[in-house]
């Protein structure tokens, strides 16, 4: 759903993938550095049909969120929540989840990215 060119530019250094697939279940892409570590790795998963596993989830991230707080995660697909190191994305009925697996500064930012790209090859 995102190619390795792609993802590259969104991370800021070369990327290679390996494509995966749960047969009707889901599909799973693992981007890696080409060379070194950085940029960090991540894995992009897109569970089809579990897409309403994510309100409570929801509701309990915002259930932690200080009063006022801007959600930078407004705008990605129908719901997005965040927690360490992931972001989480109902997008219709699916599941679309951008796991950083060395974290990252900018998690929000990048899975804003990463969804546009993909979302249209869903």
């Amino acid at each position: 759903m995102v190619t390795p060119a792609e993802m590259s530019v969104i991370l800021g250094g070369a990327i290679s993938a390996v494509a995966k697939e749960g047969g009707q279940s889901w599909t799973q892409c693992i981007y890696s550095p080409v060379t070194g570590t950085t940029p960090h790795e991540v894995e992009l998963k897109v569970e089809w049909g579990a897409g309403p596993s994510l309100a409570p989830a929801s509701n309990a991230a915002n259930s932690a969120a200080p009063i006022g707080a801007v959600d930078p995660l407004h705008g990605i697909g129908d719901l997005a929540v965040q927690v360490p190191g992931l972001v989480l994305i109902k997008v219709g009925d699916d599941l679309m989840t951008v796991q950083f697996v060395y974290g990252d500064t900018d998690l929000p930012g990048k899975a804003r990215r990463i969804f546009d790209t993909a979302k249209s090859r869903m």
